[in-house]
C-alpha cells in the first residue's frame, strides 16, 4: 500500500456502527471456533482422531490423525438381495490400555502362581520358615490350577 494511502487509513475514522459490527462478528467468529473446537476435542476423546506428540530435537509438535471406521459385511442380506454391511468404530486408547493393563496384570499374577508352586514343589523353601501370611499364600498358589 502506497505511503499516503496509509496515512489516509489510519486518520479516516471509522464509522460508529463499524465498530459494533466489527465486534459482533468478532464475536460470533469466537463462538463458532469454540463450538469447532469442543467438537474436536470430543472426536479426540472418543478416538475418533488421534493426538500424537512427535518431539525433536528441541522442538515438540502435536499432530492429529483421522482414524477411519472398518466396514465389514455382516453374514445378513437385505430385502432387495444386497450384502449388509456394519460400520465399526475404532477403539478409544483409554480403553485399549485399560485392556492391555488388565491383560499384562493377568499374566503377572500367573507367572507369581507359577513361580510360587515350582518353589514350593521343589522344596527349597521349608514351611517351618515361613509365616503364617506366607504359608496362606503359597497354599493358595498350590491349590490354584
Amino acid at each position: 500500500m502506497p505511503r499516503n494511502l496509509l496515512k489516509q487509513s489510519i486518520r479516516t475514522p471509522m464509522r460508529r456502527g463499524g465498530v459494533q459490527e466489527a465486534l459482533a462478528d468478532y464475536e460470533s467468529e469466537t463462538e463458532d471456533f469454540k463450538a469447532e473446537y469442543a467438537d474436536f476435542e470430543y472426536a479426540v476423546e472418543e478416538g475418533r482422531i488421534r493426538k500424537y506428540a512427535l518431539i525433536e530435537n528441541r522442538d515438540v509438535r502435536v499432530i492429529y490423525e483421522e482414524v477411519e471406521e472398518e466396514e465389514v459385511a455382516t453374514g445378513e442380506v437385505d430385502d432387495e438381495g444386497r450384502q449388509v454391511y456394519e460400520m465399526i468404530a475404532p477403539e478409544r486408547p483409554i480403553e485399549a490400555l485399560k485392556r492391555q493393563d488388565r491383560t499384562v496384570r493377568n499374566q503377572y499374577v500367573q507367572a507369581v502362581y507359577s513361580d510360587i508352586r515350582e518353589v514350593v514343589k521343589q522344596g527349597k523353601v521349608t514351611r517351618a520358615n515361613l509365616k503364617q501370611e506366607e504359608k496362606n499364600v503359597a497354599l493358595f498358589a498350590l491349590l490354584k490350577t
